[in-house]
């Protein structure tokens, strides 16, 4: 099946817009990296935390869209979604009603089954 070049280009378009989001950390400084931030407890933990999801969400992306590496999305989705959790477990007030974006009510009763 040939993909009509609108559809190709839009793809290819969205794909270097990501990619973009990723080179903007890649390219960082190590000094001025979340990750160092982080363990100097410089800033915002929650600000890094959020740029480094931000991060591994894109490499997804680029790992199922452009790559189509199957291994490589799930690695990257997995990580995106331990900072994501970690970021909901440390919201200060605690937010009990807030649920982390991306989880689906089916997923949540899925999981409170598990406790």
């Amino acid at each position: 099946m040939k993909l009509s070049n609108s559809y190709s280009e839009s793809v290819e378009a969205g794909l270097r817009h990501v990619g973009g989001h990723t080179k903007v950390l890649e390219d960082r400084a190590p000094e001025d990296h979340p990750l160092t931030f982080i363990e100097e407890e410089r800033g915002s933990r929650d600000g890094c935390l959020g740029q480094l999801e931000m991060l591994h969400r894109a490499r997804a992306i680029l790992a199922w869209f452009g790559d189509h590496d199957l291994d490589a999305f799930k690695h990257e989705c997995y990580v995106a979604s331990k900072l994501m959790y970690i970021r909901w477990k440390e919201a200060e007030p605690p937010r009990f009603s807030r649920r982390p974006v991306g989880l689906s009510q089916a997923g949540l009763t899925c999981c409170s089954r598990l406790r």
